[in-house]
């Protein structure tokens, strides 16, 4: 995605939508990487979200819409935005989470606002994208002193990473599982 002027999100999710969000690179925009708005039953894993400087990585805002569904965010990669890492609010959600995601160089990190049933567990939270030990600038796979690496807990249902490596036991917090990159460096 390129700094269009009329290209301001990410990807973004609408009234009543229930779905699973996964698997994609969203890098470089003017707004939020992912903007959710009243949607309905929603999981948002495995995905890096990077560059938005001006917007959250994942900002979500239930506006009462459908009272008791669920937002889940797990193991997602967000790195260099300007306010939440994740941000949510909606007090009609049901039990909703975090859990094992990595956000490096965002201003606020991961919150959930008002009455939200949220839970916030394994996830990493770093003031600098340095801190995170990414591979490499611009490539956020993990190296082998990343904070990152085997933090989080395993989720239902996400067995493998953003490229389809099996999650190890315990998995690494955000998009990338820590694996051999011997390949990547070549």
């Amino acid at each position: 995605m390129a700094r269009e002027m009329y290209q301001m999100q990410g990807l973004q999710i609408g009234t009543h939508s229930a779905c699973e969000v996964f698997a994609n690179v969203i890098e470089d925009g003017t707004a939020n990487g992912i903007i959710v708005l009243g949607a309905g039953e929603l999981f948002v894993h495995s995905n890096r979200i990077v560059g938005f400087p001006d917007g959250d990585g994942i900002y979500a805002n239930h506006r009462d819409q459908m009272p008791g569904v669920r937002y889940r965010f797990a193991f997602n990669t967000i790195v260099n935005v300007g306010n939440g890492g994740i941000t949510v609010f909606g007090g009609a959600l049901g039990a909703s989470e975090a859990t094992g995601n990595l956000v490096a160089g965002s201003g606020e990190g991961i919150a959930a606002g008002g009455d939200v049933d949220w839970t916030d567990s394994n996830n990493i939270v770093l003031a600098t994208a340095a801190e995170a030990g990414f591979l490499s600038d611009g490539d956020y796979h993990l190296d082998e002193a990343s904070p990152a690496r085997g933090a989080a807990l395993a989720v239902e249902g996400i067995d493998f990473d953003l490229e389809g490596y099996p999650r190890s036991s315990p998995p690494s917090a955000g998009a990338y599982e820590s694996v051999s990159y011997t390949h990547l460096r070549a």
